[in-house]
């Protein structure tokens, strides 16, 4: 069979430090994939635009080319911008069949599932334990907003602040919006230290550092626990990386993270609908959205702190259920997609 002939259009620079960020990254790993099995070629009749197509720098179909757009959304109701890029596309790829379903409500263009992938020798598997005088380490990572942290400020002040001796909260996040956030205001006056881009209060250290893969893998490995209390992900790149590295975690059990996420591998929490306050790039607005349940989330936080037995097994599960997904796999997807829609 021919090697197929792609243009691999993507905007994002891999520099990004807000929302983009997980495209950047998954973008280089896929591109590097599909060099594999595909030529990359600038003129090619097909072009894959893998991107949340915001506006028309992001996302700009190539005349007298058959245009794939290769993304992802959160919500079920889904932004005008992306609605208004299904009509200029033959194909759209999508990486979870949350995200599939969603769009076919929107679109008659075919839709088909290509999901993310996890480098193992990246992010490897590592037993965790809790020596003498080691506090019980929670690992959040995402965007500094309500969106993504939702119940987690409630989680640690009504949970995690009353027990310092025994955990700690984790921040890594990567927006400049993080001096704002939700987490800082629950810092006592003047408690706050900083050393550079690490803030430190009681028992919470929120890193806002751009870090390199190996520092990633650091942070990760450093953790006993991984909090992805999210209101919706179109995948959930991060709890994948999570699980591949042994970490079962507390995951708000609904939307893009079903794909690879199980009752086996993970401590879920139900979410009910609820209205709040979001912000986006034009400001405030009420929503209404699937919010992950306090109760639910409290429950298997001590779940995970009281029995390291049973979770040391679900982390094994879970890494093991990780490396099902893996860049070489999405790479011949997007091939396959393409050859079974007869774009190629």
């Amino acid at each position: 069979m021919a090697r197929p002939r792609i243009e691999w259009a993507v905007s994002t620079t891999g520099k990004e430090r807000s929302n983009s960020l997980g495209y950047a990254r998954s973008n280089r790993e896929i591109e590097k994939a599909l060099r594999e099995v595909a030529d990359l070629d600038s003129a090619a009749p097909v072009a894959v635009h893998y991107c949340y197509p915001k506006n028309d720098r992001i996302f700009r179909p190539r005349a007298g080319k058959r245009n794939v757009l290769f993304t992802m959304y959160e919500n079920a109701i889904l932004d005008e911008p992306l609605r208004r890029a299904f009509e200029g596309v033959d194909l759209i790829l999508t990486p979870s069949r949350w995200c599939a379903e969603n769009f076919r409500r929107y679109t008659d263009v075919p839709v088909e599932v290509v999901p993310l992938g996890v480098d193992a020798r990246a992010f490897p598997f590592r037993k965790r334990s809790l020596g003498p005088g080691v506090r019980y380490r929670w690992l959040y990572l995402g965007a500094p907003n309500s969106r993504k942290f939702t119940i987690l400020p409630q989680l640690f002040s009504g949970l995690l602040s009353r027990m310092p001796e025994v955990c700690e909260l984790y921040v890594k996040t990567q927006s400049s919006r993080v001096t704002s956030s939700e987490i800082l205001s629950l810092a006592p006056p003047g408690a706050i230290e900083r050393d550079g881009e690490v803030l430190r209060f009681a028992n919470v250290t929120i890193d806002n550092r751009y870090l390199s893969r190996s520092d990633l893998l650091d942070v990760y490995h450093s953790a006993h626990g991984f909090l992805f209390l999210h209101c919706g992900e179109g995948f959930g790149l991060t709890g994948l990386e999570a699980m591949a590295t042994g970490l079962a975690p507390v995951l708000a059990y609904h939307s893009g993270v079903l794909e690879y996420a199980t009752p086996e591998n993970c401590l879920p929490v139900g979410v009910t609908s609820t209205e709040i306050d979001t912000e986006h790039d034009e400001g405030i607005r009420r929503e209404t959205l699937p919010w992950p349940n306090l109760d639910d989330a409290v429950a298997q936080v001590s779940v995970a702190m009281t029995e390291p037995k049973r979770l040391a097994e679900m982390g094994r599960r879970a890494s093991r259920d990780a490396r099902r997904f893996s860049w070489q796999r999405t790479a011949r997807g997007v091939c396959d997609a393409l050859r079974r829609r007869a774009i190629l």
